[in-house]
């Protein structure tokens, strides 16, 4: 019998390798960040961006809430009924701009800090790339997060609707959609690194499908991580530093990449 034969207890060794490989990249990318005093400038870029936009957003928002409070307050001469109409507006105000000063922020903050991150990749990658211009690296990361949206973020709200509309299969839809979260967000931890190789969304689709045990991984490590809403955004360098790590780990076994 062949000593390397491939076994059914060697592939699943090998597949919970992988699998924990992509789980633990993130979580290794940020002690490399915390090991890198010189990476530290370029690190706190999200948190500081994040932290400008929400308060910018804050300020606006708040200026937004007296102008249409002022606008609703002639609800309050109907009496009662009036007055909880009035506190009821007022409420979804709030809610909606807190919402809108919030995607704003999240959806924006991660195209803001391309630049920076694209610093944190260049000094970890083990390939000398030519680096992109600021400009063209932080419009790469916005073309890279409206195609996400259109491969993940459309199919996973046609599946919530699905869930909602077909409520037995609820479970189904929401699985599949799970499914979609982590591995959207893998494609977007993956960002920076195939990007300096060249590889645009559907060469870059075509990779994870061939890697598909790792960079599901990477996708439950950062859905982890984005259980406390924000903390993905804090941080990003981590999450960047940990996709590098793993195509740097891929390409020293299979070779270079694009």
């Amino acid at each position: 019998m062949n000593a390397h034969a491939t076994t059914p207890t060697s592939q699943l060794r090998s597949t919970t390798e992988d699998f924990g490989k992509g789980v633990g990249a993130p979580f290794r990318g940020m002690l490399t960040i915390a090991s890198n005093p010189r990476l530290w400038p370029f690190a706190i870029t999200p948190t500081l961006l994040l932290g400008l936009l929400l308060a910018s957003g804050a300020t606006l928002a708040t200026q937004l809430y007296d102008w249409l409070v002022t606008r609703a307050g002639g609800l309050a001469q109907h009496g009662a009924a009036g007055s909880g109409l009035l506190w009821v507006t007022k409420a979804l105000i709030i809610l909606a701009l807190a919402i809108v000063v919030l995607v704003v922020s999240f959806v924006f903050v991660p195209a803001l800090s391309a630049p920076f991150m694209d610093r944190i990749a260049a000094k970890l990658d083990t390939r000398k790339l030519t680096e992109p211009p600021l400009l063209v690296g932080a419009w790469r990361s916005i073309r890279v997060a409206l195609a996400g949206i259109a491969v993940f973020g459309i199919p996973q709200l046609f599946l919530a609707a699905l869930g909602a509309l077909i409520s037995p299969l609820s479970w189904l839809f929401g699985a599949v959609a799970w499914v979609l979260s982590a591995v959207a967000l893998a494609y977007d931890a993956l960002d920076w690194p195939l990007a300096r190789r060249g590889l645009g969304v559907r060469a870059r689709l075509a990779w994870m499908g061939e890697h598909k045990r790792i960079v599901a991984g990477l996708g439950v490590g950062v859905w982890i991580i984005s259980w406390v809403p924000g903390l993905s955004i804090v941080l990003l360098a981590g999450i960047v530093a940990g996709g590098v790590s793993l195509v740097n780990h891929l390409e020293s076994v299979e070779g270079p990449i694009g």
